[in-house]
Order: C-alpha cells, then sequence, then structure tokens
C-alpha cells in the first residue's frame, strides 16, 4: 500500500534561480521589477518563502553586530 506523502513535502520551486536574488531582496538593493517578481513568487511558493525568511534573518543579525575595534597595541614592522 503507497504512503501518503506530505503535501508540503511535495511542493518544488518552480523558479529556484530566483534564490540568487534573495540576497539582494532583503539588503534593498534590486530593482523595483526585481522586488515584484520575488513578492508574487514567495506568495506561492513556500520553500522560497522560507529561504527568503532564513536570508532576511541572517541580514538582521549581520546589521546588529559591531564592527571589530581597532587594536592598538599591534605593532607593525
Amino acid at each position: 500500500m503507497p504512503q501518503k506523502q506530505n503535501s508540503n513535502r511535495e511542493h518544488r520551486c518552480s523558479q529556484p534561480q530566483l534564490g540568487d536574488l534573495f540576497i539582494f531582496y532583503v539588503n534593498g538593493t534590486l530593482a523595483s521589477d526585481q522586488r515584484k517578481m520575488i513578492e508574487e513568487h514567495i506568495s506561492e511558493c513556500p520553500e522560497c518563502r522560507e529561504e527568503l525568511r532564513f536570508f532576511a534573518t541572517v541580514q538582521e543579525a549581520m546589521a546588529k553586530d559591531e564592527p571589530p575595534q581597532k587594536r592598538s597595541n599591534v605593532s607593525h614592522k
């Protein structure tokens, strides 16, 4: 008897190449037409929506991180 698969796991992204643009989406450097294309896609693709959330979380964490302090006791020879 075949096993019933979880319908969420059956989903396959129809445009996986959009994932290459997610980091640019979260940092606000995409053109408006590209932003719109991603927003339309993630409204229908739970896999990409989750990946985009991940990028947004990473971006937020990096934005909170303070830059390293300069070390004054380092001598250059």
